[in-house]
């Protein structure tokens, strides 16, 4: 066998090696220099290598047990730095536990109906939660992650009370928060963007 092909035969191991050694070395997790970065990072939670873009850590909760698959981009802002808008809270971006998100996975955003029509400062921020929607389905579709935006109307929540003041007839249009579960799982199954 000529001796190109032995080097190749050789080398191929310890190229697989090397790859899985990086790809653990670079992972990050809760307890690394970089995962104390974010605003919080649960245990058994991991970010592996090699992650896309991250910024805006301080912003971003990840819950316990989620994994964050490679080349999936993480950010608050546009761009590194870039101030929180006003009255707007820490985290910006929470990640539940158990969660995976990487290739094949699903984004869900939960917007509102206000996003669709143009009525006052309420609405103005619900389009642009929508137009960000919109954004990340088309740039995350290559990398197979698929982004869902639901629009519910009236939904009836311990922080919003809507059907006392709306009245028996008017009241029927709120709606309850397992309806609002099952039409993103119905989204997500149905592979709708919105």
């Amino acid at each position: 066998m000529p001796l190109l092909p032995r080097l190749r035969d050789a080398a191929v191991p310890v190229v697989h090696r090397a790859r899985y050694w990086v790809r653990w070395a670079g992972a990050i997790g809760a307890t690394d220099r970089l995962g104390r970065r974010f605003h919080g990072f649960g245990a058994g939670s991991i970010l592996a290598f090699p992650p896309g873009d991250v910024f805006g850590e301080e912003h971003i909760a990840i819950g316990e047990g989620t994994l964050v698959g490679p080349h999936v981009s993480l950010s608050v802002g546009m761009a590194p730095g870039q101030p929180l808008p006003p009255g707007a809270t820490s985290p910006v971006l929470r990640l539940g536990d158990r969660c995976s998100i990487g290739r094949g996975s699903h984004l869900v955003n939960v917007v509102s109906v206000a996003g669709t029509v143009a009525i006052g400062p309420y609405s103005a921020s619900k389009h642009a939660q929508l137009a960000l929607s919109r954004s990340l389905a088309v740039e995350l579709a290559p990398r197979g992650i698929e982004v869902h935006t639901v629009n519910p109307g009236y939904v009836e929540t311990p922080g919003f009370r809507h059907r006392e003041p709306f009245g028996p007839l008017l009241g029927r249009i709120v709606i309850d928060p397992p309806l609002v579960a099952d039409r993103i799982l119905w989204a997500v199954d149905h592979h709708r963007r919105e």
